[in-house]
Parts: C-alpha cells; structure tokens; sequence
C-alpha cells in the first residue's frame, strides 16, 4: 500500500509536472507571439514614419514649386512694367525731341516774319 501511495503521489508529481512544463511551453510560446507582434508593430511604426517624412517632403516640394511660380511670375510683371517704363520714357524723349524741332522750326518762320514786318512798316512809313 506505501507503494501505491508513493506510485500515486509520483504519479501526481509528473502530471503537475508535465502541466506546469505544459503551461510554462504555453506561455513561452505567448512571449514568442508578443516578440513577433512587437516586432511587426516596430516595423509598422517605420514604415508609417517613413511614409509621414515622403509626406512632408512631398509638402515642401509643392511649397517651393508654388513659391517659385510667385516668384517667377513677381519677375515676369517687373520685367514688364520696367519695359512699359522704359518704353514711356522713350516716347517721352521723342515727344521732347520733336517739341524742340518744332520749336526751332517755329523761331525760324518768325524770323522771315519779322522782316516782312518790318519792311511793311518801312514801306508804311514811307508812304505817310
């Protein structure tokens, strides 16, 4: 009978054996699941890190872009209004130029005006 009770007793032992080495390969088994899911949740992470910097990136390209246009487009209009500028005061210039021909022009017609005059007065005078 004691060796039954030993044989039962060993028998026990083993089976609560057996369960804890069941148990602890179960939980060893749930530690390795969590490390794999970690791991994948480590690379989601990167990934999602990565993609968020090609987006910002992509952001500030647009940016620039936009802000190269202005600036292009800034440039295009003052190179415009400098050549409607230049272009007033070229017109000016010749409007200047040709009040002066006509000026000079004029104070030569006067001249011979002038002498008719006074020889119409000459002759008035010596008809009186």
């Amino acid at each position: 009978q004691a060796q039954n009770v030993a044989r039962g007793t060993q028998h026990r032992s083993t089976t609560e054996l057996e369960a804890m080495q069941a148990e602890l390969a179960q939980a060893e088994l749930v530690e390795h699941e969590n490390g794999l899911e970690c791991a994948r949740l480590e690379d989601l992470d990167h990934e999602l890190a990565r993609i968020e910097a090609e987006e910002q990136y992509e952001r500030q390209v647009i940016v620039d872009y936009r802000m190269a246009r202005e600036v292009q487009a800034e440039q295009k209009r003052q190179a415009q209004v400098q050549s409607l500028e230049d272009e007033v005061r070229q017109e000016q210039w010749n409007l200047l130029q040709e009040r002066e021909k006509y000026r000079r022009s004029v104070a030569k017609a006067r001249i011979p005006l002038r002498q008719r005059l006074m020889q119409t007065r000459e002759l008035a005078a010596t008809y009186e």
